[in-house]
């Protein structure tokens, strides 16, 4: 078969000139309705696996617990930047991109008096360091439930027993649904809290795909 050689170097040599002068970010065009897609959701390729909403620990999560048995509390790891296509949203969750935090919380069975169910509890905090607007919200507002796991009832414990046990939940909430972020770009100061305890704090920006860095 031949190939078309004449015709293919035209492209060639736009595609080098797009690569040369275009924008940091790689998208793709003629997919998705908005008529480009994000390749690279994130500045930081480890966050790529994330599902967001998911309760499930990631190479990416906090690690706090595993690495310290005394760690009581709750640590938040996020990705230095996320980036969106203006006008597209997300098949699953209807937002504008999936703003990714990995948290990990190691807190008494006794907190708040919630016996270990505590995920829905967190209260997460985000402030825009441009506009000093605050978002706040709960897991809850995320998509799915944590696992269900039998109660200690069902086993013979009481509360009693169980006190002095420590529980280990990990999360992966995507903040531009659980606080509602409007779809544009941001600098996000985010925090959880829950109860007596209060996370580190990570910095998050939300970029345009393809946007010089400001």
């Amino acid at each position: 078969m031949r190939m078309a050689y004449g015709r293919l170097l035209p492209a060639f040599i736009g595609l080098t000139l797009l690569a040369a002068c275009g924008g940091e970010v790689a998208t793709r065009e003629g997919a998705g309705k908005g008529g480009m897609t994000v390749e690279k959701r994130f500045s930081d390729p480890e966050f790529e696996q994330v599902e967001p909403g998911s309760f499930l620990s990631y190479p990416c999560s906090p690690t706090d617990a595993e690495d310290d048995v005394d760690f009581r509390g709750i640590r938040l790891r996020a990705p230095a930047e996320v980036y969106f296509v203006p006008g597209e949203r997300d098949p699953l969750s209807g937002t504008f991109a999936p703003v990714v935090v990995c948290g990990m919380c190691c807190v008494a069975y006794d907190t708040l008096g919630l016996g270990g169910d505590v995920i829905e509890a967190i209260v997460f905090v985000a402030v825009d360091a441009r506009t000093h607007e605050t978002y706040s919200g709960r897991m809850q507002a995320a998509r799915g439930t944590p696992e269900e796991k039998p109660g200690p009832e069902e086993f013979g414990l009481t509360d009693e027993d169980l006190k002095d046990r420590v529980y280990v939940r990990y999360f992966n909430p995507n903040l531009a649904e659980v606080l509602e972020l409007p779809g544009a770009e941001g600098e996000y100061l985010v925090h959880a809290t829950l109860g007596p305890y209060k996370s580190n704090v990570v910095r998050i920006r939300v970029r345009r795909a393809g946007a010089r860095g400001r």
